[in-house]
């Protein structure tokens, strides 16, 4: 994504790593061949194939966050919730799931800074966080009972379940063998491809580290809505003593501006779930109009 198009770095969006529980490469037997559900003893079910796949090692196909088919460009001016136009702001044009404000907070005070006439097109909000039905794309393919899964539910597989890389060799597709740990659980797993992610009209399978790249989106809109800002009041009134106190106050209303700003574009970022190989996996919030896998999750 941008953030491995940039060296892996990122200046606003905070990342979460883990370690690999396995960096080893190994053969994966015993596919499944019909699309189902296996219960991981999780809070939900999750889907045996990614979305547009007909058998366990199809990398599926790709969608642009909230849209319910996959296309040929996946850009700003053909996304479906967007004004149709290619963005110098890339939330300039937004038309659905569009969070107006963030509050920051210090002290003893909170700050609720509205800037949505920077996001939304011609300042448009509705403060929506997870996709509808109608605009998730599992659950327009499969029917009720299935939805892309949130952050909250990617996270509890990451942190409940044994992450293994493995290799189909016969048709060359690695991912990861994603295993239960859950007590009566534990021969229950799930694989899920790296297959890569689409910008405008190129699919990208690699990365700047390893050859093999996957991102799932999830239904949830990234980053948090409260800023704490303690560390600023701390850093302008120690590095600023010889200041006013009014002084110092005007110092820290600009840097909470400045920061708000930036955590809403964090906010109206979609929040997706990366991995590759030896680079451990991590949350992420990226541009709504790149392409990525849908893994279906049903509902218990």
């Amino acid at each position: 994504m941008k953030s491995m198009i940039r060296t892996l770095c990122f200046l606003v969006v905070v990342v979460v790593s883990w370690t690999l529980t396995s960096a080893q490469t190994r053969p994966l037997t015993n596919l499944g061949k019909k699309f189902e559900v296996v219960d991981l003893g999780l809070s939900v079910n999750w889907a045996t194939f990614n979305l547009g796949a007909t058998k366990i090692e199809d990398r599926g196909s790709h969608y642009a966050w909230g849209e319910t088919k996959p296309k040929k460009i996946y850009d700003w001016s053909t996304y479906k919730l967007g004004a149709g136009v290619d963005m110098f702001d890339e939330f300039q044009g937004l038309t659905k799931y569009v969070m107006d404000s963030v509050v920051a907070k210090y002290s003893t005070y909170e700050f609720s800074l509205d800037v949505a006439s920077k996001y939304g097109y011609k300042g448009y909000y509705d403060n929506k966080t997870v996709l509808e039905a109608k605009d998730d794309a599992a659950t327009v393919a499969l029917g009720g009972k299935f939805r892309m899964p949130t952050c909250k539910e990617w996270q509890e597989l990451k942190d409940s379940c044994k992450w293994e890389w493995v290799t189909i060799k016969s048709v060359g597709v690695s991912g990861y063998k994603v295993t239960s740990e859950k007590k009566g659980y534990e021969d229950k797993w799930i694989f899920l491809p790296a297959a890569g992610w689409h910008m405008g009209g190129k699919l990208i399978r690699e990365n700047l580290i390893d050859r093999a790249l996957g991102c799932y989106w999830s239904a949830s809109l990234g980053g948090e809505r409260i800023i704490d800002c303690s560390w600023i009041e701390k850093y302008h009134y120690e590095e600023n003593r010889y200041l006013s106190s009014d002084e110092v106050d005007r110092k820290i209303m600009e840097e909470l501006a400045s920061k708000a700003k930036k955590e809403v574009k964090n906010v109206n970022e979609a929040q997706s779930f990366n991995f590759y190989y030896r680079g451990g996996t991590w949350n992420d919030g990226e541009e709504r109009r790149y392409g990525l896998s849908v893994r279906p999750v049903a509902d218990k």
